[in-house]
C-alpha cells in the first residue's frame, strides 16, 4: 500500500520513519542517533522494525506505538490522486484486488479512504491480520492469497520494496516492483528480482495487457493472473 497505491514523493514514509525513531529511542532510552544506526543494522534481520524490538527487546505495547506512529494527521502527508480510483475501478472489473500491507488498520484504513479507494478491495491484510508477522514472512502473503481461495501462482504481488519482492517470488509467485524515483533502477530483472518494473501503478494496466496477450511470446504470453471472468 505505503510508496505503492501513491507515490513515494509524499512525505509520509519520511515522518513515519522519525517518529519511529523517536518512540523506539524513548523506550530503550537512546539518542535518535544511536537508535537510527542501530535499527540500520538489525532490520535487515527482521520484516518490520516492530519485529526487532519485540524480538530483542520483549516490547508489547504495540497500540501505543502504532498510535505514535500514525496520528490522525499524517493524512496530510500523502496527496489525493483524483486519477486513482477509476484506474483501480477499471481493474477491478477484470481482477480481485487485495491489500497486503505491514501497516496497522489504523494506518491502512485511514490511507485507503483518504484515497477514497477502500470499497475497490476484496481484501486488506494488515500486520494485526497477519498476528503481527509482516512481510517477507511467508505465512503473510500465504494468507492474502489463500483467504480469496487463490494461488500464488496466478496473484500478481506488487509492491515498494525489493525485500518484499523477493519474499513473493521465493514462494514461486510473479512480482511488481513499484519504483516512483528510480531508486532500484538497478536492479535486474532476475528469477530472484521484481517479473517487471514500473514507476506507477498508472502504467499496470499496459503490462497487464502485455501478459495477457495471446499473440506474445515466452513468459509475456503466460497468464498470471485469474480473471473474474473469463
Amino acid at each position: 500500500m505505503d510508496n505503492t497505491l501513491y507515490s513515494s514523493k509524499n512525505p509520509i514514509e519520511k515522518n513515519m520513519h522519525k517518529r519511529m525513531i523517536t518512540f523506539i529511542a524513548r523506550f530503550l532510552n537512546k539518542t535518535e542517533a544511536e537508535t537510527a544506526e542501530q535499527r540500520r543494522q538489525k532490520l535487515p534481520l527482521y520484516g518490520t522494525t516492530l519485529e526487532w524490538i519485540m524480538t530483542e527487546y520483549g516490547f508489547s505495547d504495540t497500540e501505543a506505538y502504532f498510535r505514535f506512529i500514525h496520528p490522525d494527521e499524517e493524512i496530510d502527508e500523502v496527496e489525493f490522486d483524483p486519477d486513482l480510483r477509476p484506474l483501480l475501478k477499471d481493474l477491478s472489473t477484470a481482477y480481485h484486488l487485495s491489500v497486503l500491507t505491514n501497516a496497522p488498520a489504523i494506518h491502512y484504513e485511514r490511507i485507503l479512504k483518504h484515497l477514497r479507494i477502500f470499497d475497490l478491495f476484496d481484501g486488506i491484510y494488515g500486520i494485526e491480520e497477519n498476528k503481527l508477522h509482516g512481510k517477507p514472512e511467508a505465512s503473510s502473503y500465504l494468507n492474502a492469497v489463500r483467504d480469496k481461495g487463490f494461488t500464488v501462482e496466478n496473484t500478481l504481488f506488487l509492491d515498494d520494496l525489493p525485500k518484499y519482492i523477493k519474499g513473493y517470488t521465493a514462494l514461486g509467485g510473479k512480482a511488481v516492483l513499484i519504483d516512483h524515483e528510480g531508486r532500484f533502477s538497478n536492479l535486474p530483472l532476475t528469477e530472484e528480482a521484481p517479473f517487471a518494473r514500473l514507476q506507477s501503478l498508472h502504467e499496470l494496466p499496459a503490462l497487464l495487457d502485455k501478459i495477457n496477450n495471446p499473440g506474445a511470446s515466452g513468459a509475456e504470453k503466460r497468464r498470471v493472473l485469474t480473471p473474474l471472468h473469463e
